[in-house]
């Protein structure tokens, strides 16, 4: 997970299920081992850790992958041993599109997100300017794919983007991007895809550019409580 706090979670919450069921008789008697490898968020890690996994140590299922471009590296792993990714924390089309025996989803892709957020300011804010901060990978990509259509479906176009690089947190050229491409005009609406560092980098970055009644709308992947943590340590 790259030091996320996000995968520390999942491991707690994965933990915490695995020992009651082992407490409650495991699996038709069998106790259920969790077996931990970090990826440092890096795919070709997750490729190689898989595959210790699947073939080394005989997994019969993988869980707790966080991020999309990992989890789809493992998936891949997953579809040639013949073994299930469970519960993937990624919301990517990848995972969804097409349809893949092998990935169990257990939450919303980004595309329900992104569709219930443009619900969300057009039924509740009077703004209709949108603009888009994402990773530059494959998440970033299916969030705006997803944006995109759902801004159509309602007879409005996106507003401006930006974007950061996935192995840093350089968030200044993606807002000045969002800011400059528009002219006097500023986006009434920022929503945010990323890392919680990078969401709250550019947030703290953005409120220093954009107008102070912006409203920024953080995709799951920010760790919504984790980012505020780190607005208020940024902002310092």
């Amino acid at each position: 997970s790259g030091g996320m706090t996000a995968g520390a979670e999942l491991r707690a919450g994965i933990t915490a299920a695995l020992t009651a069921a082992n407490a409650d008789g495991g699996v038709f008697g069998h106790k259920l081992i969790l077996r931990v490898l970090d990826d440092g968020y890096i795919p070709a890690n997750t490729t190689r850790n898989t595959i210790a996994l699947a073939q080394g140590d005989g997994a019969y299922g993988l869980i707790g992958y966080l991020g999309s471009a990992t989890s789809q590296a493992a998936l891949e792993v997953a579809v040639n041993y013949s073994i299930p990714l469970v519960g993937a924390y990624a919301g990517s089309d990848g995972l969804r599109i097409p349809f893949q025996y092998n990935a169990i989803n257990i939450r919303a892709g980004y595309r329900d997100e992104i569709n219930g957020l443009v619900n969300y300011v057009l039924n509740f804010t009077p703004y209709t300017r949108i603009s888009y901060f994402y990773q530059n990978d494959s998440s970033g990509q299916t969030g705006m794919s997803a944006l995109l259509d759902a801004l159509y479906a309602v007879n409005l176009v996106l507003f401006s983007s930006g974007c950061y690089p996935r192995d840093n947190i350089d968030v200044i050229p993606g807002l000045n991007q969002i800011a400059n491409s528009c002219g006097s005009l500023y986006p009434e609406v920022v929503i945010v895809q990323g890392v919680s560092a990078a969401g709250a980098a550019f947030v703290n970055a953005a409120r220093q550019v954009l107008p102070s009644s912006t409203l920024y709308l953080l995709l799951s992947l920010c760790a919504t409580e984790d980012a505020v943590a780190l607005m208020g340590n940024l902002s310092t």
